[in-house]
């Protein structure tokens, strides 16, 4: 293609990460049809402090520096041209690792909520001469410009061997940090759906084994004692953060989606009793439950479902070890012969 029209509209900031190898992929719910286009460059309107939360930290400062596109009247610069190399088609959950993009792992699991997501390789290209294009309006992804821009000249941003190696790493240990992830997230469901159909009471004996196993509530007997069943099939009670009982926390277990209420009226109760809480959900918190949490002085601590899950797995409660596999590389130590 000697010249195109067609455009990708993107933020700015990942625009720019294209451009300078930092990002190497698009994630999206959706394939496309389109396998060439110019990168237009858009504006996130989302709160600052919330725009910033979406990257990964060490990229905090690239992304204050181009979270604007370059614009001259009412014109914006477009400087990249893109190739869709390959379409990864991959469940929500099991994505690139964050070498391959600026955004927190969390920001895309949170983006992702459709049956697959679809991973775009791009090869991305500078232009040889940046194009001032009028400003496209509108929710759209795609745009169509005026006119026809000139690919004639447009450098690669990786060398071939940068990019042949970049699809390289989106296979064979991804493959395998992919398999590790499906399984571990299988397990996951399956943990979940045993602790919802449990009793009561066995819900309980999962709490305090997970508490025990991650060196809370002091000696198996106290954390028993502690922690009582609540008429509603949830579970609640203070228990000792250390085996010397230095400092207290107050623990409540529920099976169901937790609102702001709840939350609120677990902060009164925690008032005169303990100075920590912690709240576990097999389920999720609604966005005001969260905001509300992280509002008040109290400190309280959020588990839902999936970090419930999690954990059970980190500490090895309720599973059991399979099979291991060790990943190994050349010690260049001992090749060495100096």
């Amino acid at each position: 293609m000697k010249s195109t029209e067609k455009c990708l509209k993107e933020w700015n900031a990942i625009v720019e990460a294209l451009g300078h190898g930092k990002q190497t992929i698009l994630i999206r719910k959706y394939k496309t049809n389109l396998k060439e286009f110019l990168l237009y460059p858009t504006v996130s309107y989302t709160n600052e402090n919330d725009y910033l939360k979406s990257f990964q930290e060490k990229h905090h400062s690239f992304v204050e520096k181009y979270s604007l596109p370059h614009k001259e009247g009412e014109k914006t610069e477009i400087k990249y041209f893109a190739t869709v190399e390959k379409i990864l088609e991959r469940p929500p959950r099991i994505i690139p690792s964050e070498n391959f993009y600026i955004w927190r792992r969390g920001h895309v699991k949170s983006y992702l909520n459709g049956k697959n997501a679809y991973i775009w390789v791009l090869r991305v290209y500078r232009l040889k001469k940046p194009y001032m294009a009028d400003l496209a309006y509108g929710p759209g992804v795609y745009a169509n410009l005026k006119e026809r821009v000139s690919l004639k000249g447009a450098e690669p941003v990786l060398t071939d061997k940068e990019f042949s190696e970049t699809l390289e790493k989106l296979t064979p240990e991804e493959s395998l940090q992919y398999g590790y992830q499906t399984l571990r997230d299988e397990l996951a469901m399956e943990l979940l759906e045993n602790i919802r159909s449990c009793s009561t009471g066995f819900f309980k004996k999962i709490i305090v084994d997970l508490l025990l196993k991650m060196g809370y509530g002091g000696s198996r007997k106290d954390a028993d004692e502690a922690i009582e069943k609540g008429g509603d099939g949830g579970i609640e009670g203070i228990i000792k953060e250390d085996k010397l009982g230095l400092d207290t926390i107050y623990i409540q277990a529920k099976r169901g989606s937790i609102s702001r209420p709840e939350i609120q009226k677990f902060a009164s109760a925690l008032e005169g009793q303990a100075k920590k809480g912690v709240f576990i959900t097999t389920s999720s918190f609604s966005r005001a439950a969260q905001e509300y949490a992280s509002s008040i002085d109290n400190r309280i601590v959020l588990i839902d479902g999936d970090e419930l899950a999690q954990l059970m797995i980190d500490h090895d409660v309720g599973v059991s070890k399979v099979r291991s596999y060790e990943i190994k590389k050349i010690d260049t130590d001992y090749f060495s012969e100096e």
